[in-house]
């Protein structure tokens, strides 16, 4: 219970901080929706801000999807794009 109020905590205060983006979350898992350049942003920030709380973003169910090309930098393997 603590870690959802944790989770949505950080969930909320960055929705208003990225009004451009529309957040999803089921559990721990979140999936953001949006811009490329907005959504690659807020993901890093998602994640430091989990990590100053000792928590870690599982990489390996992370995925990242565009209709365009991304000419945007992320330290996700390769296998974790799709265009």
């Amino acid at each position: 219970m603590l870690f959802v109020m944790v989770h949505l905590h950080i969930i909320h205060n960055t929705t208003i901080a990225h009004p451009t983006c529309v957040f999803f979350s089921l559990a721990d898992d979140t999936h953001i929706v949006g811009f490329a350049s907005n959504v690659i942003l807020v993901f890093l920030q998602l994640k430091q801000k989990f990590s100053t709380l000792g928590l870690s973003v599982q990489l390996t169910k992370c995925v990242v999807w565009s209709p365009q090309w991304l000419n945007y930098f992320i330290s996700f393997p390769l296998r974790f794009f799709y265009f």
